[in-house]
């Protein structure tokens, strides 16, 4: 099924993915829930688009899966975390490094 508006976008994207601490100052956690068995992949990029680092968590079960990052070697400043499958985008979110 489709969504029917933005709001339910948005509310399936917060359901899915928690990002925390944010601001942040070494390490990002994250909590991602996917829907069924399926390769997981992370990018962190800049504010410019340009990719920091990329992962491929690899196949999956689903449920929720924790990670972390260690981002102190990260300059200061807006970063972007996109987490998606082979199939959609499950979130891309935005966190601050201090």
């Amino acid at each position: 099924t489709f969504p029917s508006s933005i709001n339910q976008i948005a509310k399936e994207n917060l359901d899915n993915v928690i990002l925390y601490p944010n601001p942040n100052y070494g390490e990002l956690n994250l909590i991602a829930e996917i829907a069924n068995d399926e390769n997981l992949w992370i990018e962190i990029y800049d504010i410019t688009g340009r990719t920091i680092h990329k992962v491929n968590k690899g196949e999956l079960k689903k449920g929720k899966h924790y990670f972390n990052f260690d981002i102190r070697t990260f300059n200061q400043g807006v970063y972007f975390i996109k987490i998606s499958t082979q199939n959609k985008i499950i979130a891309n979110k935005k966190f601050i490094k201090l």
